[in-house]
């Protein structure tokens, strides 16, 4: 079961198209285990930045500059991390080996050449989300998502990531919202 799930946060851009996917023996389950998917992997770093709290500003987990290659425009970006999640009997060994501050390496450099070539334009927010997993024999097959779009360079820099020693399946997905001058 798939659920759909949009964000819109201005009328001039399109929402933030969120798939999640659950799975069970019956609809109710799949349903449920995808909103609760969901809930805790994308609401947390919208919620952090939409409504931090109390009235205070938005407080960005890290922050990261660009440059547009045609302008040379910089612009600064606060960086919202969803919480890496997994599922799985593996799940809380891979958690402790995989966290968000190590996979933004993986994305880093796909989101900067994003940037340069004007992919983000006059958005004031670009999400991203990363999911990857790995067969008990090794293969691996993801899907990584900018702003809605499929993103290659991302998924075969994710790709590259060297996976704890553990046996049998495994996979993580995480959510990452940017936000323009935070």
């Amino acid at each position: 079961m798939t659920l759909g799930i949009d964000l819109y946060y201005s009328p001039d851009h399109e929402g933030m198209r969120i798939y999640q996917v659950g799975g069970g023996a019956r609809r109710e389950d799949a349903v449920a285990m995808a909103v609760d998917s969901w809930l805790q992997g994308v609401l947390p770093p919208v919620r952090a930045l939409v409504a931090p709290g109390g009235g205070a500003p938005p407080e960005a987990d890290a922050t990261l500059a660009t440059i547009d290659r045609e302008s040379s425009a910089q612009t600064g970006w606060g960086v919202f991390f969803g919480p890496v999640q997994s599922i799985g009997p593996r799940a809380p060994e891979l958690l402790k080996a995989v966290t968000g501050e190590s996979l933004i390496r993986y994305w880093m450099q796909p989101f900067m050449n994003f940037c340069a070539a004007g992919g983000a334009g006059d958005r004031p927010l670009v999400w991203m989300k990363l999911f990857l997993a790995r067969t008990e024999q090794g293969e691996l097959f993801g899907e990584c998502k900018i702003c809605n779009q499929d993103w290659p360079e991302a998924m075969a820099s994710l790709s590259k990531l060297a996976w704890p020693p553990l046996p049998g399946a495994l996979n993580f997905r995480q959510f990452v919202l940017l936000a323009r001058g935070s």
